[in-house]
C-alpha cells in the first residue's frame, strides 16, 4: 500500500484515503508493541492513525494512486 491509496476494511467495508505512512510515528495509545504508521483519512473527514497489521491484513486496495 501506498500514500494515496483508497483503502477498504475487509470486515466493516468502512473505507478510508491513505494520507501518510510513518514507522517513526509512536502511539500513545494501543496494544504494546503495536506500530500504527498509517495515517488515514476516514469517510467521516476524521484523520487518524492505524495499527500496522490491521492495515496491512484486514484491509485492500480498492483504488491505487498513481
Amino acid at each position: 500500500m501506498k500514500v494515496g491509496d483508497l483503502i477498504i476494511c475487509k470486515e466493516t467495508r468502512d473505507v478510508g484515503l491513505l494520507v501518510k505512512i510513518d514507522y517513526n510515528h509512536a502511539e500513545a495509545f494501543g496494544r504494546t508493541g503495536s506500530v500504527y504508521p498509517y495515517r488515514v483519512l476516514n469517510a467521516y473527514g476524521a484523520l487518524q492513525w492505524l495499527e500496522q497489521t490491521y492495515i496491512e491484513k484486514g484491509c485492500e486496495v480498492i483504488s491505487e494512486s498513481w
